[in-house]
C-alpha cells in the first residue's frame, strides 16, 4: 500500500471548506466527482457556490496547489434520489497546457486487488495534508443487493464494501473510504471508483 503515496490525489472544496468528496484526476485540468457532492437547488446545480479542488502532488506537500474549478459538468440522467449516474466532470486550472495524466481502471477483471483509500487536509489554508488512510480488499457483503437496488442491477459497475474509517469532521462518527485503486501489475496502480453513497 506504500505505493499509493506517490499517486496524486485531489479533494473537492466547497466555499472555502474542504468536504469528504474525493476526486478522480484524470490529468492536470480536470477530474471526476460525484455530483451527490456538488450543491443543487432542487435538480439543478447551484452555481453561486465557490467550487475549488485540492490537489495532493505525490507523497508530501510540496507542488500541492488548490485550483479554483471553472467547469461542471454533471452527468445528464444523474439522479438524486438514487444516486443512478452518480458522476461529474470538473475542469480546473484552466488556460494552462496538460502537463501530466493518469489512467483510469475500467475492468475489474484485471484488477488483483483493491486499495480502498481516503485522503484529507490538515490544513486547507497551508495545503498540509494529514497521512493518506489505506486498507486493502475487503470482500464483497452478501446482503449489498438487498440494501441497494442500484447496486443489485449494476454489479460490474458498482463496488459494494463495508469499510469505514473515522471522519475528519467527528472522531466518534465513520465515515467511507473515498476512492479505490486497483492493482493490475504490482507497479501499476489505477483509481477504478469514488464513493457515491451509503446505505444503511
Amino acid at each position: 500500500m506504500s505505493d499509493l503515496l506517490g499517486l496524486k490525489g485531489a479533494i473537492l472544496v466547497v466555499n472555502g471548506k474542504q468536504t469528504t468528496c474525493e476526486a478522480a484526476l484524470i490529468d492536470s485540468s480536470a477530474a471526476f466527482v460525484a455530483a451527490s457532492c456538488l450543491q443543487s437547488k432542487g435538480d439543478k446545480l447551484d452555481d453561486s457556490a465557490k467550487y475549488e479542488l485540492a490537489v495532493k502532488m505525490g507523497d508530501n506537500s510540496a507542488g500541492s496547489e488548490i485550483y479554483g474549478i471553472s467547469k461542471i459538468s454533471v452527468h445528464s440522467k444523474y439522479s438524486s434520489s438514487t444516486f443512478i449516474n452518480n458522476l461529474a466532470v470538473v475542469q480546473f486550472n484552466a488556460g494552462k497546457p496538460v502537463s501530466w495524466s493518469y489512467q483510469i481502471g475500467i475492468n475489474p477483471s484485471e484488477w488483483a486487488r483493491n486499495y480502498f483509500a481516503r485522503r484529507s487536509l490538515a490544513d486547507l489554508g497551508s495545503k498540509k495534508w494529514n497521512n493518506i488512510l489505506a486498507l486493502d480488499s475487503v470482500n464483497t457483503p452478501s446482503d449489498c443487493s438487498k440494501y441497494s437496488k442500484v447496486y443489485d442491477s449494476n454489479k460490474k459497475d458498482f463496488i459494494c464494501n463495508p469499510a469505514e474509517t473515522q471522519s475528519i469532521y467527528n472522531k466518534g462518527c465513520a465515515m467511507p473510504y473515498g476512492t479505490v485503486y486497483g492493482v493490475v501489475q504490482p507497479n501499476n496502480i489505477n483509481i477504478v471508483a469514488l464513493h457515491s453513497h451509503s446505505v444503511v
